[in-house]
């Protein structure tokens, strides 16, 4: 995982790819009594659309025969036994910077960074450093050293 996906509203967001390091990730439950309802409501959180759902909101069920663990979340079928989860989703959205689906280097993601200003600037800052300091990527680790971006807690205010 790392922040290789140059989001719609300008944001550079994190998502699960093979060229990204392996680093620790938050879960969190979601209220739903099935894994259609789950996966609904995953999409419309991070808007992606219809069409492409199934595409982008995956999942794996431990209590469906064929589902296979995904390769880029290491030991899901262990570690939903070990908490008695029985369904995982997640955004499996990919890499893209410029309209373009490669995974941005790092110098391109830091320079468009310093490039914003205002409010878009703002808000780019705000993902960045309130994602979880647990999520600790080689890309987080060059923004901070570059931006001074470093991790956050929820209620901070950055408009001072």
């Amino acid at each position: 995982m790392d922040f290789l996906r140059k989001s719609d509203n300008g944001r550079m967001t994190l998502v699960l790819h093979e060229s990204a390091v392996a680093v620790r990730s938050l879960w969190a439950i979601i209220d739903a009594t099935d894994l259609t309802t789950a996966r609904e409501a995953l999409r419309i959180r991070e808007g992606v659309g219809k069409k492409n759902a199934d595409q982008n909101i995956r999942y794996w069920s431990g209590l469906e025969e064929n589902s296979s663990a995904p390769p880029l979340i290491l030991d899901l079928p262990q570690w939903a036994r070990a908490r008695s989860v029985d369904a995982v989703i997640w955004t499996a959205l990919e890499p893209k910077f410029d309209d373009n689906t490669q995974v941005p280097s790092v110098d391109h993601v830091i320079a468009y960074l310093q490039s914003l200003t205002g409010r878009p600037r703002a808000e780019a800052q705000r993902y960045i450093r309130f994602a979880p300091p647990q999520i600790d990527t080689t890309y987080r680790r060059a923004i901070e050293a570059a931006l001074q971006w470093t991790p956050l807690t929820p209620g901070v205010d950055l408009s001072r």
